[in-house]
């Protein structure tokens, strides 16, 4: 079966909050490459969403990485506590954080990898100091925490000049995109070279068919693979136990 560059990473904050086990266990069955998990504190932006003791609880659950993006002022405060290993991403915001220098040596010493986050309007040259340390930078393609907003113009031109600095550069860093994923915008953010994608309400989870479609739908866009004819192409690979397993009613 081909390989897919491309990688899919469900947003469960955008999922049934009342099923997040069910939830998970289904991504898992679907293939989803990573589970992405959005640490809100209420004062980096207005939400809060999952604690540390949840993503604990999740990675004791499945084998997937977990890709966690924390929103919050002063995160060096609540790397600790987070049980996680080599399989693992935490990405930081770069704004904000007085001392990224040291927040990187602390994901260090974790031995997770580590993300940087830029907001639409930060410039990409800010990252050049750390390009050493980093596994992957991802850009918010809209403002943190506004929901069901529009892609903020000029992100798909940021994602193209993002992939041609870390190209510059010489290192291996993915490129994850996070907010107006949708289907109709996912082939062009890859075309510009985006590797990771955040899947949320505008993809996978706006409820016209289950996840494991969704999450097939989506890697054909992005790995421009035509789903139409044969639905069942991209998942053959999945085993008939692990469906059993993980689809529950």
């Amino acid at each position: 079966m081909r390989k897919f560059n491309k990688k899919i990473s469900p947003s469960i904050m955008c999922g049934d909050w009342l099923n997040v086990e069910k939830m998970i266990y289904q991504l898992e069955a679907a293939r989803a490459d990573w589970i992405h998990v959005d640490i809100m504190d209420g004062h980096y932006v207005p939400n809060i969403t999952f604690g540390i003791d949840m993503v604990n609880q999740i990675r004791k659950m499945v084998d997937i990485p977990l890709d966690v993006h924390m929103m919050v002022y002063h995160p060096e405060k609540f790397i600790d506590r987070f049980d996680l290993d080599q399989r693992d991403i935490i990405t930081v915001h770069y704004e904000e954080i007085e001392n990224l220098e040291q927040v990187i040596a602390h994901l260090k010493r974790k031995k997770v990898k580590i993300g940087i986050a830029l907001k639409p309007e930060t410039d990409i040259s800010v990252l050049t100091p750390y390009l050493d340390d980093m596994y992957m930078v991802l850009l918010m393609m809209n403002k943190p925490g506004s929901y069901g907003r529009p892609m903020d113009s000029g992100m798909i031109d940021k994602i193209r000049v993002t992939k041609a600095t870390i190209d510059g550069s010489g290192k291996r860093i993915l490129i994850e995109v996070d907010g107006s994923v949708s289907y109709a915008l996912a082939g062009e953010m890859s075309n510009a070279g985006a590797d990771i994608f955040v899947a949320g309400t505008s993809s996978i989870f706006d409820k016209t068919m289950d996840l494991r479609s969704g999450v097939q739908k989506l890697r054909g866009i992005v790995n421009h693979i035509r789903t139409d004819q044969n639905p069942q192409k991209l998942t053959a690979s999945i085993d008939k136990n692990d469906l059993i397993k993980y689809t529950v009613s």
